[in-house]
This record gives C-alpha cells, structure tokens and sequence, in this order.
C-alpha cells in the first residue's frame, strides 16, 4: 500500500494486514511468543502446533465459527531424562557389568 508522507509529499510504501484475520493472527503469534518464553522461564516445556483440524477443537472445546483458531500451544513439565538410559530408553552400564540393556537386542 502506498500513502503519502506529510513531510516528503512522496509516496511511501507500508505494510498492510490484508484482513481482519491475517490481523488477528499475527497479534496471537506475538501473545503466543510471550506465553512461550514465560513458560519456559518458569520451567515449563511448550509446543507450538498447526495444521490440525480446527472443527474438531471447535467441537471438542464448544468454540463458535466466528473465531479463529491460529495455533495450540500444547504446555507441561519437561520430561526427566534418566542418566543411566538414552533417548530411546536403552540403559547404558560400565562394560563387563551385564547391567547394561542390549543395544540391539535378539
């Protein structure tokens, strides 16, 4: 979009919101950004999600059409990974202990 500027009598380009829903869902993202840094400042794990199906979190939740639904931002406690196994669940003992779960197991 171009305006004319006041003091240059130029045209300058700005940006536009092209709708009321682009509009909308750029100010979730800003909100959503803060919600997720102040979770994680307080120990909480996040995760933004999209592309799931918003009739059913409309019904589910008894939300109306007429409001968006941009982004979940599903929240809890981090999961306590255990020292003696890794990602996977595979514990890992000093060799030669036979405490150790077999890498690949038979």
């Amino acid at each position: 979009v171009a305006v004319l500027s006041a003091l240059t009598r130029r045209k300058v380009l700005v940006p536009s919101l092209s709708s009321a829903e682009c509009w909308a869902t750029k100010n979730t993202m800003l909100v959503a950004m803060t919600y997720i840094l102040g979770c994680t400042s307080r120990g909480f794990a996040t995760c933004p999600m999209e592309g799931f199906n918003a009739g059913g979190i409309r019904k589910a939740l008894n939300i109306p059409r007429r409001y968006a639904i941009p982004l979940i931002v599903s929240t809890g406690t981090p999961h306590v990974q255990d020292k003696e196994s890794d990602d996977v669940g595979i514990s890992h003992a000093p060799p030669g202990t036979g405490m150790a779960t077999a890498r690949y197991p038979k």
